[in-house]
């Protein structure tokens, strides 16, 4: 079954392109444990050069994500033949797609924008305005935020448990803000504040409380979503 031909665009992107991944998902499905050894035999080497750091991104982000899609889908006969995994963790994996939904969404949104006339607004700025608003959230800290919102961070829950600051990191559960108000803007007309006024106002409040730094800065994984799906739409 691991060495079955790719005949559909799913199993490209889940067997081929992530081999090493399936590998493990058939594994998880068949009773057994996997674990990290950090001393390894094998040897590898970093992204030289940025062509070479995306397409290794672009691999892996799409593999990924289709293994969760398939670890999911069983997850019945996973949990009762692997004592490893619970339906608890099930659910973990599963608060792990709004992420990945939401990202999609000013990507959705941008593909409308040329039947919107925007004469206030150039077109190339405005769509280079999340990607520029999401560099920034990493530096950010929302300490203010209940620790339910937090749930949803399913990807960064070890890490902020982690963290040296005193209170939890929320900041990336603000970060959807621009996603869900860029998704409706096509469909609101703001009549009582013009557009080019609600922008600075909308990043300004996205920046506060500008509070400390938090540990990670840039390994935001919203923000590698975004750009990467952003600039692979670009290329493709």
């Amino acid at each position: 079954m691991y060495t079955t031909r790719a005949t559909e665009a799913a199993q490209y992107v889940q067997c081929d392109q992530g081999e090493d991944r399936w590998l493990s998902t058939l594994i998880l499905q068949q009773g057994y444990r996997i674990d990290y050894c950090a001393a390894a035999d094998a040897m590898t080497h970093a992204p030289e050069t940025f062509s070479e750091f995306f397409n290794q991104r672009r691999r892996w982000g799409p593999s990924t994500l289709a293994n969760i899609v398939d670890l999911l889908g069983s997850w019945k006969t996973t949990v009762m033949v692997n004592d490893n995994i619970s339906t608890l963790y099930m659910l973990y994996q599963f608060s792990f797609l709004p992420l990945v939904e939401f990202s999609f969404l000013p990507l959705v949104e941008f593909s409308f924008l040329p039947l919107v006339e925007f004469s206030f607004l150039p077109l190339v700025e405005f769509s280079f305005l999340p990607l520029v608003e999401f560099s920034f959230l990493p530096l950010v800290e929302f300490s203010f935020l209940p620790l339910v919102e937090f749930s949803f961070l399913s990807s960064f829950l070890p890490r902020v448990f982690l963290s040296s600051s005193c209170r939890f990191s929320f900041f990336l559960q603000f970060s959807f803000l621009p996603l869900v108000s860029f998704s409706f803007l096509p469909l609101v007309e703001f009549s009582f504040l013009p557009l080019v006024e609600f922008f600075p106002f909308f990043l300004l409040f996205s920046f506060l409380p500008l509070e400390s730094f938090p540990f990670f800065l840039l390994s935001s994984f919203p923000f590698f979503l975004l750009s990467s799906f952003f600039f692979s739409s670009i290329i493709a």
